[in-house]
């Protein structure tokens, strides 16, 4: 994942420690793990490391791949994306392919694919996104169901085989009206 401001890790951080100060009863003993790197700003990376400096329960990970992505997502309990500007928000679609309940910012793109299975905050609101990360971490059977609505939700609108067929089918219908065959 990028960290780019726009992305709002700033804010999770933020709203991450809020909530641990006013719940800790539900918050000890868990990590808010931040994975992804900043190719264009060393200084927002600078700004997270610092937002984090003392505080065990942040970890900053850096860019993952692979099985490592995986398991990240196999042992976390929700997502959280606090992203103020996207197009397709990819990210938040493999985390509800990962049967992960997603807490988002309520941007219009993120709301296509949250809406039936996921827990919008208002955009850049730090209270907003803790008051969502305290109902999630208070209740993980809340989690699980969402979870589960968001990989059948992925699985019935995102699945890559349907996509590749819609696909193909785009680029023959351009083939045959290219070659003046297509009728309709």
């Amino acid at each position: 994942a990028q960290l780019t401001p726009h992305k709002g890790a700033h804010n999770l951080i933020k709203a991450w420690k809020k909530a641990y100060v006013e719940k800790p009863e539900f918050f000890a003993g868990k990590k808010l793990v931040i994975e992804g790197a900043s190719v264009a700003s060393a200084t927002y990376t600078k700004q997270l490391r610092s937002q984090a400096s003392g505080d065990d329960s942040i970890v900053l990970l850096g860019s993952q791949a692979g099985d490592t992505r995986k398991a990240l997502f196999a042992g976390s309990s929700f997502i959280a994306h606090p992203s103020v500007s996207e197009k397709l928000p990819t990210a938040l679609l493999e985390a509800m392919s990962h049967g992960k309940a997603v807490i988002a910012a309520d941007i219009e793109e993120n709301m296509e694919v949250l809406t039936p299975c996921g827990l919008p905050f208002l955009a850049n609101d730090i209270n907003d996104l803790k008051k969502k990360l305290v109902v999630l971490m208070k209740d993980p059977m809340q989690a699980a169901s969402l979870g589960h609505g968001a990989r059948a939700f992925v699985e019935q609108n995102y699945h890559w085989d349907d996509i590749a067929k819609e696909t193909a089918m785009v680029y023959q219908e351009h083939v045959a009206l290219r070659d003046g065959v297509l009728v309709i």
